[in-house]
């Protein structure tokens, strides 16, 4: 888990990496969204 971006907009979680989306913050059928993808690396501080 420490190497799974946790996304948050104004202090609220968002998204856990590409596996998962909070459903305020998911774009309807009819609307236009970001898809979250994160490429294999190592980006430990």
């Amino acid at each position: 888990r420490d190497r799974i971006p946790l996304i948050f907009v104004a202090g609220e979680l968002a998204a856990v990496g590409e596996l998962w989306i909070c459903h305020p913050f998911a774009a309807g059928d009819s609307e236009q969204g970001w898809r979250l993808a994160w490429l294999p690396g190592d980006f430990a501080a």
